[in-house]
């Protein structure tokens, strides 16, 4: 399988799957069978362990493959320096190959870590184990920062949710794009505001374009938004309802090496 930053025409998807929505086994079949990769967010109120056992999870009940999931890891929400020890330990053992480092949600650090650079230094400890992708965020990151500076110390990069297409071109070709799945409007909203980015569909101007632009009385257009960022081939699905309804169309449209 092509790594996340392939620079392939090959049409490469991932969708992220929450730790709860793995353990209840409500993960599309379709959509395990169908993407590239299954990403697991680290979410605030979660220890490490939650992420490693939804891995657990995906391998003994899905059949899915740890080479294929990319766990996130929020530095800021790192409890201490032995539970990051133990559990990339632990994704090492599974197989895991990929791993997502951000900042986190919360501001204050509740253990040692308060950046995505000092996970990164404890992962580069394991030698050749992972490769390690960081957080780009469209609405905020200066482009020659990221290409420049960030991907000289992370394998590539996951973006925030962004609906500019011209915005988002500027981080190829290291840069998975995060696009929203085909959720109606208040759907679109109500998750934008849980992820934290609601105010980037206020603020700038660009992502409102975005949302006239794409946004259709059957709900987002994703597939003609991913038809805007092509030949770009590398895509991240943020499940906001639809997605495998999401994936079949992308990839009817788009799978074949077109």
């Amino acid at each position: 399988m092509a790594s996340i930053d392939s620079l392939q025409n090959h049409l490469s998807l991932s969708v992220e799957q929450t730790p709860s929505k793995i353990e209840k086994r409500k993960v599309s079949e379709s959509v395990v069978n169908t993407v590239d990769y299954i990403t697991i967010p680290h979410l605030s109120d979660n220890s490490l362990k939650v992420t490693y056992k939804a891995v657990v999870k995906l391998s003994d009940v899905y059949g899915v493959d740890p080479s294929r999931v990319i766990p996130h890891i929020a530095a800021r929400s790192v409890m201490s320096k032995a539970e990051l020890t133990r559990q990339l330990n632990n994704f090492v053992d599974m197989g895991v190959r990929e791993l997502l480092v951000v900042g986190g949600n919360p501001s204050r650090p509740k253990g040692p870590y308060s950046c995505d650079d000092d996970v990164r230094e404890r992962a580069r400890e394991f030698g050749n184990k992972f490769r390690i992708y960081c957080g780009v965020y469209p609405d905020s990151d200066s482009v020659v920062n990221v290409l420049m500076n960030k991907y000289s110390r992370f394998d590539g990069g996951i973006s925030q949710l962004c609906l500019s297409p011209k915005k988002l071109k500027q981080f190829r070709p290291f840069t998975r794009y995060g696009i929203p799945s085909k959720a109606d409007w208040d759907g679109l909203y109500r998750y934008m505001k849980l992820c934290g980015v609601a105010p980037s569909i206020r603020y700038p101007v660009r992502n409102i374009f975005g949302v006239l632009q794409f946004m259709t009385m059957n709900g987002f257009d994703t597939t003609r938004l991913v038809g805007n960022l092509r030949p770009h081939s590398n895509f991240h699905i943020y499940d906001f309802g639809r997605i495998e309804e999401t994936v079949e169309e992308i990839v009817l449209a788009y799978g074949n090496n077109s």
